[in-house]
């Protein structure tokens, strides 16, 4: 996280070049996540927002599958088919989505163990810049020429194993 080509930010007498943080909010992304039997994953956006991205991620005895959605429509239901490993193009995503190269590769490699290597799964939402300036508005002075912000939503679910053990 701080190996990012950034400007040296002050508070107080702390000098440091970490150009994202992560947050705690209430945030209902209203999707609807069936893990079925068989490795895949139905996914139904009942929002009224569009997802510019989805991954989907299942860790199970140190394995790590996963799938890959770019956009999630407004109502739009879909089924991902999960593949062997970690998604490799997460870091380019986000680039994509508004992070310099640096801070992608920073994030992912920060986030790598709890999102490709903890046990269970996972479904990771890039939320719109609206959703993000809405839950965590943010003020900058002096204002800056561009400002870009990602947010990941990040959702732990139950597969079909987790669930049938709960009944149990």
């Amino acid at each position: 996280a701080r190996k990012v080509d950034a400007a040296a930010v002050q508070a107080g007498a702390e000098v440091d070049r970490f150009v994202f943080y992560d947050a705690l909010t209430i945030f209902e992304p209203k999707v609807e996540i069936d893990w079925m039997k068989g490795g895949g994953v139905r996914v139904r956006n009942a929002s009224d927002e569009v997802y510019p991205h989805v991954f989907a991620i299942r860790v199970r005895n140190g394995n790590c599958e996963s799938a890959y959605r770019k956009s999630l429509g407004k109502g739009e239901q879909v089924e991902m088919k999960l593949e062997v490993g970690a998604p490799r193009a997460m870091a380019a995503i986000l680039t994509e989505s508004g992070l310099y190269r640096k801070e992608a590769e920073g994030l992912v490699e920060i986030w790598k163990d709890e999102f490709f290597g903890a046990e269970g799964v996972r479904l990771l939402l890039v939320t719109p810049r609206a959703v993000y300036d809405r839950l965590l508005p943010l003020s900058v002075a002096p204002a800056p020429a561009k400002v870009e912000r990602v947010l990941i939503a990040h959702i732990e679910c139950a597969d079909e194993v987790r669930r049938a053990q709960i009944a149990t």
